[in-house]
């Protein structure tokens, strides 16, 4: 899947916010509702990776699992219990471009859907039942991905 793409540090995406911006101003209004939802995880995904601190990385053993198989055979410590005081956790801790960047698609991709749902709960704009659908999976995804 294109949004699995995604799953990385946001400051990975910050070169590609451009085409990201791109393809998500192409797909996220698509009338068929598999090709919207992908585009719609996208979103989630660039979002929670921009705006969330999370751990780096997992692994319960300090040193990680960088070094060659010839000196180190991670398999033999599964199971075994880390230090919990010296787990030496490196954490993502989202950057102001990351968040003006997160801030940039929820001003471009959220905003005008909820302004399309009040223009529609107000009588002022028509929409069928895929379209209320369609815009409520847009907001739910940017609501979900940005935490």
């Amino acid at each position: 899947r294109s949004s699995d793409l995604t799953r990385v540090d946001g400051d990975k995406l910050l070169p590609y916010r451009e085409q990201l911006i791109k393809i998500l101003a192409r797909t996220l209004h698509f009338t068929c509702k598999q090709g919207y939802i992908l585009s719609c995880n996208l979103l989630h995904h660039v979002l929670r990776s921009t705006t969330l601190i999370y751990p780096t990385e997992y692994c319960s053993m300090p040193g990680g699992f960088d070094r060659p198989l010839s000196e180190y055979f991670p398999i033999k410590d599964w199971g075994k219990p880390g230090d919990l005081w010296n787990l030496n956790i490196q954490w993502h801790v989202p950057s102001s471009e990351e968040t003006a960047f997160a801030y940039y698609l929820l001003d471009t991709f959220l905003q005008p859907e909820l302004l399309k749902l009040e223009h529609y709960q107000n009588g002022e704009l028509e929409m069928s039942g895929d379209d209320v659908q369609q815009c409520l999976s847009i907001i739910d995804n940017c609501l979900i991905g940005s935490g």
